[in-house]
């Protein structure tokens, strides 16, 4: 059974986007099992064309074929797009490795030989690139945790997740990739989706067959051990609690080193400060603040929700001669932000305890400076629940 859906790997044209020496190259210790099915791949550098029909065709059964072979033509398809050449390419650049591409090579050339020569490293950049789209983060508060290492042994953290993944139906399938950003680690971890099961076509006799795969997945946990903060991203509702309590044991050796009941922000500054809680002189990369949209409860004899959306909310009320209620229960406010290198503002989204949603990583942390200075960040992180910081 497959991790990945192979589907498209029996399909003639995919092989025809690789140079014919980086599909040899790629495809090379695996001759023996293609023989088996009737492949006979020539020499690289020499002898006649790929018979590209015969080689797909060997993708039929998704059962016989090896699983790396699998796995490297998924890693490859998943990192051929424009994005994800650039994102190589940066990489190579960046850490100066020894790799010259070779000449008319398309992405997917790249990308195959990148794996081929630097997998570690592609293994990162593939990692980085599927928690690209989101940054939903349920941010946990502990401790600061001066002079962490990250453990060179995360054998046992991939064990536990395992347990987890495979009682819920999800394989044991984990693998784990850090990289450290600054002070941060950023850690991706590779799971299973519960298993798929899909129609399809057998190319061979033209006849309805089915397939199954187990879908895969990133999630991101995000430790800064100087701040004793951990943000996580899981896609179901139980995953922030099983990263809460394994990354704590396993990374600051207490289950609850990131204990429940702490928050990260608040919004208090708003109907304390007013206007002035939303003043960015003197932050770079800021060059203006307007809140939008806010939402708070109003509680006494007569409760009541109130959502109030303007171009600014401050003039808005200042208009009405209103002010918002030193009582409220402040629930979510949106804001409108010039940053300095963009030509439009950017929307962002802050709610209590704690989400967070902006529009790039560079955005984040420019307005983490922000939301400290200004006194959004909750004192102590006292309070109620986790906290959850994205970017859209």
């Amino acid at each position: 059974m497959a991790t990945v859906n192979i589907r498209c790997y029996s399909e003639p044209d995919t092989y025809k986007q690789f140079s014919t020496d980086t599909l040899l190259a790629l495809v090379d210790e695996h001759r023996e099992f293609l023989a088996t099915k009737g492949v006979v791949l020539p020499e690289r550098g020499a002898g006649p064309e790929i018979d590209y029909e015969h080689l797909a065709l060997a993708f039929l059964d998704a059962d016989v074929v090896p699983a790396k072979l699998v796995e490297r033509l998924h890693l490859v398809k998943q990192m051929s797009s424009k994005d994800a050449m650039d994102r190589i390419l940066d990489r190579v650049k960046e850490r100066k490795l020894p790799i010259v591409f070779t000449p008319n090579s398309t992405a997917m050339d790249i990308a195959a030989q990148f794996l081929l020569k630097h997998e570690a490293e592609f293994r990162r950049v593939h990692a980085e690139k599927a928690v690209a789209r989101y940054r939903g983060l349920t941010f946990f508060v502990g401790r600061p945790l001066p002079g962490f290492t990250m453990p060179k042994d995360l054998s046992g953290l991939e064990a536990t997740l395992n347990d987890w993944y495979e009682a819920h139906q999800r394989g044991r399938t984990v693998k784990l990739l850090w990289r450290q950003k600054g002070t941060k680690f950023w850690i991706y971890i590779r799971h299973a989706e519960p298993l798929r099961r899909e129609g399809c076509i057998e190319l061979s006799e033209n006849k309805s067959g089915s397939m199954m795969y187990w879908p895969e997945k990133h999630d991101l946990v995000i430790f800064d051990p100087e701040a004793g903060e951990m943000g996580v991203h899981g896609d179901c509702k139980d995953e922030p609690e099983l990263f809460r309590q394994a990354f704590g044991e396993h990374l600051c050796g207490d289950k609850e080193f990131f204990p429940l009941g702490r928050r990260k922000y608040t919004l208090d500054p708003l109907k304390k400060l007013h206007q002035a809680a939303l003043v960015c002189a003197g932050i770079e990369g800021l060059d203006d603040v307007t809140l939008t949209e806010l939402e708070y409860i109003e509680s006494g004899e007569v409760w009541g929700q109130h959502r109030i959306r303007a171009e600014d909310v401050f003039a808005h009320l200042e208009s009405k001669g209103l002010r918002i209620p030193q009582e409220a229960e402040m629930r979510q406010a949106k804001f409108a932000v010039k940053f300095r290198d963009a030509r439009k503002v950017r929307i962002v989204v802050l709610r209590p305890s704690n989400y967070a949603q902006v529009g790039q990583d560079d955005d984040a942390m420019i307005l983490e400076a922000f939301f400290e200075r200004q006194g959004f960040h909750a004192e102590n992180g006292e309070g109620h629940g986790e906290g959850m910081w994205s970017v859209a």
